[in-house]
């Protein structure tokens, strides 16, 4: 059978369509009770939202000469100027970042414990207002890119066009159902590839998974919905790939964890750089677990994305 990864241009570019927004971290020995005032232990802010991530892991996973495009919205205010900022210093191409009047930036609250859990309350913001234009840039995009990489915290009408349009001119597109929501019957007739972390394959499947044996079960229940090509993310406990070309248990790297935060953007982005080379679906889930795992050992979002270099150093 004929793999659909042979339809990849090799070394053909990434287009990260999604959303950005400003973390606002507190690290705290516990979450508050309701009505308590709790001291935290610190304080600080740094770009996030899940496309923001994966578009820095897929530049900073990849070789100096790839390049990575961005579609997303920013309010006109300080943290929409600090996120351009930003990401144009990581060598992120931003021309299709659009700033909206009428909104703020979209923003997110994260709460980081000790044992590196996190919880997450997120504004959306300018993330829930994406022009045709900017939709409408992906075909344009694919005369220079192989991959579409794309999550759920915009507009699913947004993400569905955002599907079709790449799937219409040929681009693999790699799905991260985050957050949960349900989706209309002919979503995943756009998604070749899908990504879900262990909570999220429990909501698409509505299989517990407590063992190798449920997340099989629950990534056949997810392939039969449409994406041949079903990775669920477990943590510490590896990743369970049924795809097309492997179906399997890849062990995960042990690393020292301090904040689990971007894990699996982390993972996502290095995904796409890997697959954008040409490498198999199995070398690319494997590159993607390493990259996670260096991430999860650093504090932040983007900044805790791990460079081509330190990945294959890990993997060595």
């Amino acid at each position: 059978m004929k793999s659909f990864l042979n339809k990849i241009q090799i070394d053909k570019n990434i287009v990260v369509l999604g959303a950005l927004n400003m973390d606002l971290n507190i690290h705290t020995n516990r979450v508050p009770e309701v009505g308590e005032t709790f001291e935290g232990d610190s304080f600080y802010t740094n770009p996030g939202g899940k496309a923001g991530n994966q578009a820095v892991s897929a530049i900073k996973s990849s070789k100096s000469d790839k390049k990575v495009y961005l579609i997303s919205s920013i309010g006109d205010d300080i943290f929409g100027k600090d996120l351009i900022s930003y990401l144009g210093k990581q060598r992120i191409n931003v021309e299709n970042i659009e700033v909206k009047k009428s909104v703020s930036s979209g923003i997110a609250i994260i709460v980081l414990l000790p044992d590196g859990q996190n919880s997450v309350n997120a504004v959306y913001g300018a993330n829930t207002i994406f022009s045709q234009k900017q939709i409408n840039s992906i075909k344009k995009l694919s005369k220079y890119s192989s991959i579409l990489l794309t999550q759920q915290e915009i507009p699913l009408d947004v993400t569905f066009q955002g599907l079709k349009i790449a799937k219409d001119n040929n681009m693999i597109t790699i799905l991260d159902p985050s957050p949960n929501k349900i989706l209309p019957e002919n979503f995943y007739d756009y998604v070749d590839i899908i990504t879900p972390n262990e909570i999220e394959a429990e909501y698409l499947s509505g299989i517990s998974i407590t063992s190798l044996e449920d997340a099989k079960r629950s990534a056949q229940y997810i392939s039969s919905l449409g994406p041949k090509n079903v990775i669920i993310t477990l943590a510490d406990k590896g990743t369970w790939v049924q795809s097309e070309d492997f179906v399997g248990h890849i062990k995960s790297y042990e690393v020292n964890v301090l904040a689990s935060v971007a894990a699996g953007d982390a993972f996502n982005g290095a995904l796409a750089s890997s697959l954008s080379t040409g490498s198999s679906l199995f070398s690319s889930v494997k590159f993607a677990s390493a990259a996670a795992a260096l991430s999860v050992s650093r504090k932040g979002a983007q900044e805790s994305m791990p460079y081509l270099h330190e990945i294959q150093e890990l993997m060595n």
